[in-house]
């Protein structure tokens, strides 16, 4: 059986970002997994179709429930994301898309 180890950094910050690219099944190929399901697939459309945030919590509440009997991935480890700064910096964030607002350090 193979094995390998799959790195993701997020670029936004939407539940369809960490799960299509790995179940979809033109995602899946693509990152060398293979998982192909119409179902799944079904539901990736109807999630990514949508505005309203209660169905597609909904559907991704189903889709977490069934990942583990279903698609053939382990997530092993999650990093943290630690920014360090010296004294006299000021304005040191991380936005909620998980960018580094350069522009809003300032030196005291």
């Amino acid at each position: 059986m193979g094995a390998f180890l799959l790195g993701w950094y997020p670029d936004y910050i939407d539940p369809d970002d960490y799960t299509s690219p790995f179940a979809q099944t033109d995602g899946s190929k693509g990152m060398g997994i293979y998982f192909s399901s119409k179902a799944w697939d079904d539901m990736f459309v109807q999630e990514q179709t949508t505005t309203k945030d209660a169905e597609r919590n909904a559907t991704f509440k189903k889709m977490q429930t069934m990942w583990a009997d279903e698609v053939q991935t382990v997530p092993i480890f999650q990093g943290n994301l630690i920014v360090f700064a010296r004294k006299g910096v000021t304005g040191v964030k991380i936005g909620t898309t998980l960018i580094f607002n350069y522009d809003q350090l300032k030196l005291q």
